[in-house]
């Protein structure tokens, strides 16, 4: 199994909802991605927004997951996407870092920038 992780941060524009709506759309369009599970949390001041994403690829017999947590703070609001992904035999076929680089670029298309 593979990973890889990308952190971005932005001023804030949009409220986390609607940030997980953008996401949530450009990943079924781009990669077919499902949104498996979403929780938010609001501690004190803080906002929190954890989404799940799933994809099986039948052809290679390959998965990939992407867990994208959303925070807010004070005006400031982070981005961290780590994803994850396998084959059942061997090796994967990097539909992991696939996963990341579609989130990061979602993400810059929001406004985010990474440090």
């Amino acid at each position: 199994m593979a990973s890889k992780g990308v952190q971005l941060y932005a001023k804030k524009k949009y409220e986390l909802e609607v940030l997980c709506e953008a996401i949530q759309s450009k990943m079924k369009k781009g990669l077919g991605a499902e949104l498996a599970n979403q929780v938010s949390y609001q501690l004190g001041e803080t906002k929190v927004l954890l989404m799940t994403f799933e994809c099986w690829f039948l052809r290679t017999g390959s998965y990939a997951s992407l867990s994208v947590l959303l925070t807010e703070y004070q005006g400031f609001q982070g981005a961290y996407a780590v994803s994850s992904g396998g084959k059942e035999i061997m090796f994967s076929l990097g539909a992991e870092t696939r996963f990341a680089d579609e989130a990061k670029a979602v993400l810059e298309e929001l406004g985010f920038e990474g440090r």
